[in-house]
């Protein structure tokens, strides 16, 4: 075989086997905020937002802004961005609203997703 064609060769399965790992990478890897909550971030108040709030005595939560969960979203998730405090990130919260429930939080809100629009 030419030199051309074994170095075709070994290009040729570098390339391959990058890909491949790539792909293996990107199945395995964990969606962030910003995916599963893309943006922009809603600010009109929604009455089953406020009452799952006050249910769970969520303070200091107004005006708040929300994103839904849109890798599943037939679940009813919101991401809820309370106002920042004292120079601290935002606190965040996840709320189901079919059960009316505050699953998580408090939580810093990655500061990348508090600046976003």
């Amino acid at each position: 075989m030419g030199k051309r064609r074994l170095l075709g060769l070994a290009i040729g399965s570098t390339a391959i086997g990058l890909l491949g790992y790539w792909v293996g990478t990107e199945l395995r890897r964990e969606p962030s905020v910003a995916e599963i909550y893309p943006g922009p971030w809603q600010t009109q108040p929604l009455a089953e937002l406020d009452s799952s709030l006050s249910l769970y005595t969520v303070p200091n939560c107004k005006p708040y802004r929300y994103r839904v969960n849109q890798l599943d979203p037939e679940i009813g998730e919101y991401l809820v961005a309370c106002p920042a405090q004292g120079g601290q990130p935002p606190p965040a919260y996840l709320v189901q609203l079919p059960l009316q429930k505050v699953v998580s939080g408090p939580f810093p809100l990655d500061p990348a997703l508090a600046a976003a629009p």
